[in-house]
């Protein structure tokens, strides 16, 4: 990933107006597993995009979304007119600079769920969204945040993992507004 990422930093991206990177795969708090079983810091991948790495996308968004595990906690949900005290905040350390965006399938901590027939509740949806919605990139990541918060809970034969909850999260350093332009439909009569 690292190989491949660092390759296209390289690219010439002036025609371009954004980077966008998705990577799938299993995951811990603040790495995520390569195909040859190493854990990769996602920082370290998040980095290969900045602009003393790849000045020709300065000022243009860099996005990464990540399906991916970021520790093995089960989120058993919380009633909505329920106060309980947030966690601790660690930040942003995977967003190096300007006009980065990190979307995460999961709060760091947490385990994310995929269903070996129908995938990843949080890729799901965040394609639903992307295919049928023209809003701002953050308008789109609070709707698939609700929809996956409100619609997703785990089917397990296991007491421990039954009935469980995914909230994804995203940390963003993004700078302007930022629509994603999807080819129109042709439609033949």
């Amino acid at each position: 990933m690292v190989a491949a990422l660092t390759k296209v930093s390289k690219d010439n991206h002036e025609d371009m107006s954004c980077f966008v990177c998705v990577l799938m795969s299993h995951g811990e708090e603040g790495q995520i597993l390569g195909s040859d079983q190493r854990w990769i810091p996602i920082k370290t991948l998040t980095s290969t995009m900045t602009s003393d790495l790849c000045p020709c996308l300065q000022g243009k968004p860099k996005l990464f979304f990540l399906q991916a595990c970021r520790g093995s906690k089960y989120d058993p949900g919380v009633e909505t007119d329920a106060s309980e005290e947030l966690e601790e905040f660690i930040g942003m350390s995977d967003v190096p600079e300007l006009d980065f965006l990190c979307c995460y399938s999961t709060v760091e901590g947490y385990y994310s769920w995929r269903n070996p027939d129908t995938g990843s509740v949080f890729i799901r949806e965040l394609c639903k969204m992307f295919m049928d919605c023209h809003l701002e990139i953050i308008q789109i990541l609070t709707r698939v945040n609700h929809r996956v918060a409100n619609n997703f809970q785990s089917y397990t034969t296991e007491l421990q993992t039954d009935r469980k909850k995914q909230m994804p999260c995203l940390a963003s350093r993004l700078t302007k507004d930022f629509y994603l332009q999807m080819p129109v439909k042709k439609q033949y009569f």
